[in-house]
């Protein structure tokens, strides 16, 4: 890291800075490749950020490079919010990617505004919201990824937990933290512990067997190496549960891993639940699984709900409805920023 820079000491998108872009480039042999800048577009409104302005970044083995993504299209009533949580983090090398979609009120001011603390931005219109986030993705350069919504916000310390997990669990491929929601004026509540909450659901009897529906996506991180697998995309042909049917494609290959930490928040909006519930449901209950897969989503019921603190070697077993081996719980100590 002898040749990286800091251009300001305030943020965590503006250390370990490099200016040779082959380094970037060649860092790490991916799989699949991705790209820096997007392609032309006739329709493009603008594109700018540190990418442009000849700075780039890369992973080193203890400071690997974390890539977070947000989409918007105008959300100027909350986007400020979300960017200050990814450039404010504790961890020093984060990568942050935004694309907007063609955004006609206060979006693209708000971006430009945090030109030089955004790794990559860029405004033109798309086909919708998992379009964008697969462009975003494609210029993604980080070992561990992530994206937060435009009116989403991740808490200070989330990702300097999510790689100190990564890096010390070599089997965790992807993660997820506690719940917490906020509301207009945001204001934060946790959903409980895990256990309470699934466990209340299935009470209510809205909790189904194939529940992947409840894993938070802003709380949510995975590999690289994991989304190679599935092919580096999320499926385009839907409108709300692309994140669902990702965490069935992820289930296929590794079980999810629960941390004990405040990781990302979501922003529940009056007369959201109930309207968009329904949509999202239908969604996820259109997506057909083969036996096998769906054999995993019965057992992910139990992976969220009983978990205990555990040694990384121990194992526990549950009889409920069949064998079940518990997700292991990882004790990370979480805080609200």
């Amino acid at each position: 890291m002898d040749s990286t820079i800091t251009l300001n000491h305030n943020y965590s998108t503006t250390r370990l800075i490099i200016k040779d872009k082959s380094k970037n480039q060649n860092n790490h042999k991916h799989e699949l490749e991705t790209t820096l800048f997007l392609s032309e577009s006739e329709e493009r409104q603008g594109e700018g950020g540190l990418r442009t302005q000849g700075y780039f970044k890369m992973s080193y083995d203890k400071k690997p490079l974390v890539s977070i993504v947000t989409v918007v299209f105008n959300g100027e009533a909350y986007l400020e919010e979300t960017i200050q949580s990814v450039i404010n983090q504790t961890y020093d090398n984060v990568e942050y990617i935004i694309i907007d979609g063609g955004s006609t009120d206060g979006t693209l001011e708000i971006i430009k505004k945090y030109e030089n603390q955004i790794d990559y931005w860029v405004s033109e219109k798309d086909t919708g919201m998992y379009n964008a986030l697969n462009k975003g993705f494609s210029c993604a350069q980080g070992e561990y990824l992530g994206w937060i919504n435009s009116d989403d916000t991740l808490f200070t310390n989330a990702l300097q937990d999510v790689q100190s997990v990564f890096i010390k669990f070599s089997d965790v491929k992807w993660l997820t933290g506690r719940k917490v929601i906020k509301n207009k004026y945001s204001q934060y509540k946790q959903i409980g512990c895990f256990q309470s909450y699934y466990q209340n659901l299935i009470k209510s009897g809205f909790y189904r067997g194939d529940g992947l529906w409840f894993i938070m996506q802003e709380g949510t991180f995975w590999r690289r190496t994991l989304f190679e697998k599935i092919g580096f995309k999320l499926n385009e042909d839907l409108k709300l549960a692309a994140d669902f049917e990702l965490w069935t494609r992820f289930a296929k290959y590794t079980p999810l891993y629960s941390v004990n930490s405040l990781l990302g928040s979501f922003r529940m909006h009056e007369n959201q639940l109930s309207s968009d519930r329904e949509k999202y449901s239908q969604e996820c209950n259109s997506i057909k699984f083969s036996g096998f897969i769906k054999k995993i989503f019965h057992t992910f019921r139990y992976f969220i709900f009983f978990y205990s603190i555990l040694d990384k070697k121990n194992k526990i077993e549950f009889n409920a409805d069949g064998p079940v081996k518990a997700t292991k719980f990882l004790n990370l100590e979480g805080r609200l920023s």
